[in-house]
Order: structure tokens, then sequence, then C-alpha cells
């Protein structure tokens, strides 16, 4: 189910072709390479997909901060974590 790949220099995991929903995060050039090295361990969104887990995530790196402005990789997301502050 996974598939293993090296670009630029660096180690990437992709999950094969799977029928399941899937998302699309779009991730400032920082924090996308901070996701890929390993070092961001967690993404916190205001918002959540309503969809059901498990889901895949493609990672839409902007152009903003020299990012290249398209897709770069995807991970599988097992679950969401929600938090509701109290009013």
């Amino acid at each position: 189910m996974l598939k293993t790949s090296i670009l630029n220099g660096k180690l990437w995991i992709t999950l094969k072709e799977t029928r399941m929903q899937t998302v699309i995060l779009s991730i400032n050039k920082p924090h996308t390479d901070n996701i890929f090295d390993g070092i961001k361990k967690l993404e916190v969104r205001k918002n959540f997909p309503y969809i059901e887990s498990p889901y895949r995530v493609l990672v839409y790196e902007t152009k903003k901060n020299k990012g290249v402005g398209a897709i770069i990789g995807e991970f599988f997301c097992p679950y969401c974590l929600c938090y509701l502050y109290p009013d």
C-alpha cells in the first residue's frame, strides 16, 4: 500500500492509488519542509474536513516563501481529533 521514492534528496512515502475520499491541504513552504522532514508532526486547523475517516490528504505547497505552487506529497489520515472551545 505504501510507495517510496526519492525527490530532491529527500525520501517521500506515498500511498498507492486507493478508493477513499481525498482532501487537499494548502500549506506554506517552511511548514511543508518541516512536515516531510518529521519535525512537525501535527497540523492544527480551524476547520476540519467533513468526511469520514480514514481519508487521504494531498499536500499543496503554496507559492508563498518560494514554494512550488503544486501538490508535493500525500499522506494517510486515519482519524481527526476535534476540540470545541467552550463559550
